[in-house]
């Protein structure tokens, strides 16, 4: 699995992570927003939009449906290392699969569509 992030400046993030199974590939995607715990150095996810593939469809889904009964608030809180956001770059701790998520933004205009093994990290 490779994941994709992208963050604003507001908070919102989507998270895509491109999965392969044999010949089957696609993109597991979610959208949503951070909120910053300052006392425990973290962020909390709160993701209500889900969706296969991409681009994000419009309008509602089977899959964002069952997204949002399946999201489970509590383990999507996450240590933050470093948060650059000036800079574009963010680490986070894991915990779930004790590992560490690096992100860095990709330069203006590059997007999803654009992605090649070098962007990812």
């Amino acid at each position: 699995m490779r994941p994709y992030y992208e963050i604003d400046g507001e908070g919102g993030i989507v998270s895509q992570v491109h999965v392969s199974v044999g010949p089957m590939q696609t993109w597991l995607s979610a959208a949503g927003f951070m909120t910053p715990d300052r006392e425990e150095r973290g962020v909390e996810l709160t993701f209500d939009d889900f969706w296969v593939g991409v681009p994000r469809p419009d309008g509602e889904t089977f899959v964002k449906r069952v997204g949002r009964l399946l999201f489970v608030k509590g383990p999507a809180r996450f240590p933050v290392d470093v948060a650059d956001m000036e800079e574009g770059m963010v680490a986070f701790r894991f915990t779930a699969f004790d590992s560490v998520i690096v992100a860095r933004r990709l330069p203006a205009g590059e997007g999803i569509t654009a992605l090649n093994d070098s962007y990812l990290v």
